[in-house]
This record gives C-alpha cells, sequence and structure tokens, in this order.
C-alpha cells in the first residue's frame, strides 16, 4: 500500500482535532469546577422545616409514625409488666428525637453551611444575589477585588462569593498557571527567560496533562460530593429506623455506624473550607522560582483540590470504599476513552483501514483497564 503525504496530513489533522476536544472538555469542566466544589462541599440535605417540607421529610414522616407506635407498644409491654418507669425512661429519648430531629437537622446543617461559607469568605452577606455587605459600594467592591490575591477574573463580586478561592485553586490547576512575585524590576528581567521558558512549558506543553487531570478530578469531585449527600439523605432520612435498630441488641452495632457519621457530615463543609482557605494562602504565598516553581504551583493546586474533594468522604467511612471504587472506575473510563481515541486515530493514520482503527482502539482500551487495576 502506498501512503501519500496526504495521509499524513490526515492523520495530524485528527491527533489535532482529538487533542482540541479534549482540552475543550477541560475547558467546560473547570469552567463549573469552582460553582460544583463549593455546592457539594456546603451544601447538606434538609428537610425544609422552615416551610412545609420537601420530599426528604415526606420519607422521614412516613417512617417515622411507624417507629413511634413501635416505641408505644414496648412501652406498654413494659408497664404491663409492672415496669412502667424502666419502659418510660427507654421509650420518652427515641420518641423526642423522633419528634423533633428534622428542625434540628436542619438548624445544624445550616449551621454547618453558615460556618462554612464565612470560612471561605468573611465578607460573604449570604444573599447569593447581593453578595457584598450593604456598606460596600461599586467602587469598595472593585477596589476589594483589585487587591485580592485571589482574584481570577470574573465578575468583580466574586471577591464577596464563597468560590473566591475555590476559583482561584481551580485556575492555578486547571487554567494558567502563575506565581505573584514582588521582585524588582531588574530580577524580573534577569529571570525572564527561564521563567518564561518554564511557564510555557507549564501552561502549553503541559496542557494535555492538565485537561485529563482537571477531566479525572472534576467527575471524582462529583461522584463524592453526590455520594456524600445521598449518604446524608439516606441517614437523615431513615433517622426512625437506626433509633428503632438501636434498641435491638443484634442490630445496634449496624445502627451504631449510620448514626455515629452524624457529626462527621456536619464538621465536612467547614473543614473542607479550612482546606481551601489554607490551601490557597499557601498558593498565594508561593516562593518565586522560576525554572521549577510554576510545576510545584500546579502539583501544589491539584492536590489541594483532590484533598477538599475526598477529605469529606474520608471522615465517613461507611462509603468510603464505594468512593474510592467509583473514582477507580471513572478514572478507568477516561483513560480508556482516550486511550480508544488515540488509537483509533493512530492506527488509521498508520494503517490505513477501519478495522486497524478499531483493533488500534481497543488494544488501548485493554492497556487502559490493565494499568487502572495495577496490572
Amino acid at each position: 500500500m502506498v501512503f501519500t503525504p496526504v495521509d499524513g496530513l490526515v492523520g495530524v489533522a485528527a491527533m489535532l482535532l482529538f487533542v482540541s476536544a479534549i482540552l475543550a472538555a477541560s475547558a467546560v469542566m473547570s469552567d463549573g469546577f469552582a460553582g460544583m466544589l463549593t455546592h457539594l462541599g456546603l451544601g447538606l440535605p434538609g428537610f425544609g422545616t422552615a416551610g412545609s417540607g420537601n420530599a426528604l421529610y415526606d420519607v422521614y414522616d412516613q417512617l417515622r409514625w411507624p417507629a413511634v407506635a413501635a416505641i408505644a407498644c414496648a412501652a406498654s409491654i413494659y408497664a404491663a409488666l409492672g415496669r412502667w418507669r424502666a419502659g418510660l425512661r427507654r421509650a420518652a429519648p427515641p420518641l423526642v428525637l423522633l419528634l423533633a430531629f428534622p428542625h434540628a437537622w436542619d438548624y445544624a446543617a445550616e449551621a454547618s453551611y453558615m460556618s462554612g461559607a464565612w470560612i471561605l469568605n468573611p465578607a460573604y452577606s449570604f444573599d447569593p444575589q447581593r453578595p457584598c455587605p450593604d456598606a460596600w459600594d461599586a467602587d469598595r467592591v472593585r477596589r476589594e477585588y483589585a487587591a485580592s490575591p485571589y482574584r481570577a477574573g470574573g465578575d468583580p463580586d466574586v471577591v464577596c462569593r464563597p468560590e473566591l478561592r475555590v476559583a482561584y485553586v481551580v485556575e492555578q490547576a486547571a487554567g494558567t498557571t502563575s506565581i505573584r512575585t514582588n521582585d524588582n524590576m531588574l530580577e524580573l528581567v534577569a529571570g525572564a527567560m527561564p521563567g518564561g521558558l518554564a511557564e510555557i512549558f507549564v501552561n502549553a506543553f503541559g496542557a494535555l496533562a492538565k485537561a485529563f487531570t482537571i477531566i479525572n478530578l472534576t467527575l471524582a469531585a462529583a461522584v463524592a460530593g453526590v455520594l456524600l449527600d445521598m449518604y446524608a439523605g439516606l441517614a437523615a432520612a431513615a433517622m426512625p429506623v437506626w433509633i428503632l435498630a438501636r434498641m435491638v441488641p443484634r442490630l445496634d452495632a449496624l445502627s451504631s455506624k449510620f448514626l455515629a457519621s452524624m457529626p462527621a457530615l456536619l464538621l465536612a463543609p467547614p473543614l473542607t473550607s479550612l482546606v481551601v482557605v489554607a490551601g490557597s494562602s499557601a498558593l498565594a504565598s508561593f516562593q518565586h522560582d522560576p525554572p521549577a516553581g510554576l510545576l510545584g504551583m500546579w502539583a501544589a493546586a491539584v492536590a489541594v483540590l483532590f484533598l477538599a474533594s475526598m477529605l469529606p468522604i474520608m471522615m465517613v467511612p461507611v462509603i468510603r470504599g464505594m468512593a474510592q471504587t467509583a473514582t477507580g472506575v471513572l478514572a478507568s473510563g477516561v483513560s480508556g476513552a482516550a486511550s480508544v481515541a488515540s488509537g483509533a486515530i493512530t492506527a488509521a493514520a498508520s494503517k490505513g483501514g477501519g478495522p486497524a482503527a478499531l483493533r488500534g482502539g481497543l488494544e488501548g482500551l485493554a492497556a487502559a483497564h490493565l494499568r487502572a487495576y495495577g496490572r
């Protein structure tokens, strides 16, 4: 088979199209990563007791009254045996908890959210439409935004929003990695060449590595956040079940796992905010080191995002293994999809045929799965 220069051009064009698609997907994901991480990191599902209740409250209410009836029957048996004091002592606390839990959980979840948002940005007014304090006029907002070391573009009002520092870390990890410096002009001129080369290496040649990293990290953070929300909803809505199981000797161990995870769920938002605040402060004060500083800056930003995304899951042992499995499957899927596409493009360009392209793509998929499982 004779190959012409056109075949090579087609292969190069296909590879460039593939790289462009990966970079575009990474850009789209990174644009929404800060908002997603802030929302999933701070929010916990509630019952909506401030109004008429929501679907989660309906589930809780459905389970609550059979639990109340079961506890009342147990107390009646104690009373029939002449042990009404012991029956009352055992029945009163769970009955009070069943009646008061939805309101207590909503207050605790709101306090957890407010503490996490305040840690992320003390200037936040807790009004999404007017995030800045009423005393700040437009000039004050612009001055605060210009003076902030965490600005990453966008509306100046972001200086008052909780996602300010999150967006800064995401920009360092997925966008243009940069180091702020106070060096004088002579030092900047002296270090311009190595610093420029380092910036080209990290931000141009490393663009594809950033793209794959942010795609995997975004998917893993989304799955971890959704798993945590679903587990929090399950633990809260099924509280009547856990209370009843706590009173049965052979089921108390299972119930204790869910009950013990409730404080960890409420502590997750402020701890996630502390990770972001500490990490962004460290990034903003990163020392100017042109040869390796940008690469270290990027690695540190990725580490901060990974820790902020995975810390809440690590605090809840019940779903820790599930989250690890889910993130491994996602990483394998992304790697497999990239291997199939790149293998198909390479095979099509070098062997010139559809079956060869398919074979090359499937070989890449198999290799990606073997790498995912450490073989």
